[in-house]
């Protein structure tokens, strides 16, 4: 009887970086936490959230974030933005709790993100801070140029 392998991946140096700049980029993310949802609560004119707020948020998000760069490059099946968007439905019901007013907003960001009624969902790293965006500038060049080897490697393998 076979018993059916996970493919052996390689590991190699480039490999062991990408991942070790992916858990900075998680840690950077984590830390930008609180200061991204107090600045999503500041431009309502609340004051800082609830540190429920804040720990339901990273309860959410930081474990999926964390699993995601740590699997190697070919099993990623997401973003680590498309992770932290998971937040806005948590975000966005506290809002609404504390009286927040959906925004008027354009019809293509209805289509493109239609449960982001306060438009909270970052575009880019630097959303969440500078620091964020340099981790995640960091972890996207090592991403592309990990995929970048392993296609070329694949290419003369054949």
């Amino acid at each position: 009887m076979m018993v059916a392998m996970e493919p052996v991946r390689p590991s190699t140096p480039d490999d062991v970086a990408f991942a070790s700049y992916g858990l900075e980029l998680a840690e950077a993310i984590d830390a930008a936490l609180p200061g991204w949802i107090a600045t999503s609560w500041t431009r309502f004119g609340l004051q800082a959230p609830l540190d429920t707020v804040v720990d339901d948020v990273r309860a959410a998000i930081v474990g999926p974030l964390r699993a995601l760069v740590a699997a190697d490059l070919d099993d990623q099946r997401s973003t680590p933005l498309g992770v932290i968007r998971n937040a806005v439905p948590i975000l966005s019901e506290a809002l609404a709790n504390a009286g927040v007013e959906p925004l008027v907003r354009d019809e293509m960001l209805v289509r493109l993100e239609p449960d982001d009624v306060y438009g909270l969902s970052p575009a880019s790293f630097a959303d969440l801070g500078p620091d964020v965006a340099e981790a995640g500038l960091v972890w996207g060049a090592a991403k592309a140029h990990v995929h970048l080897q392993r296609r070329r490697r694949a290419g003369t393998d054949s």
